[in-house]
């Protein structure tokens, strides 16, 4: 087992322990927390057993099992920012209709002078 095996098994059990810790603070979800341990026991499997994906590695062309590996995890973040980005909109625009709303709310009504 090489070096960079080590550490991506360590960081891959670390990973999950904290989602674990996530989950029981109940900043997640269990889809969330299904989807993390998903990806990061991905990850373990593939540091540790790297044999079978040896034939995958062959068929879709690539020269390395880390390259793919790295190419995965790119892709995933970019669709997790994409994600993120439409959420936070999403939040931005409700926040902006919540203070609207407080402030005509808030606004005394004027009567006219007499």
């Amino acid at each position: 087992m090489s070096g960079i095996q080590v550490i991506a098994a360590l960081f891959a059990g670390g990973m999950m322990y904290q989602t674990f810790l996530n989950f029981k603070r109940k900043d997640l979800e269990v889809s969330g927390v299904a989807f993390w341990e998903a990806i990061w026991l991905g990850l373990f499997v593939i540091t540790l057993l790297p044999g079978p994906f040896q034939r995958l590695i062959g068929v879709i062309h690539v020269a390395r099992l880390l390259d793919l590996v790295t190419i995965v995890g790119m892709l995933l973040l970019v669709a997790i920012t994409y994600q993120l980005h439409v959420q936070l909109r999403r939040q931005r625009r409700s926040l902006e209709t919540l203070v609207r709303s407080l402030a005509l709310r808030d606004l005394p009504s004027e009567t006219p002078p007499s």
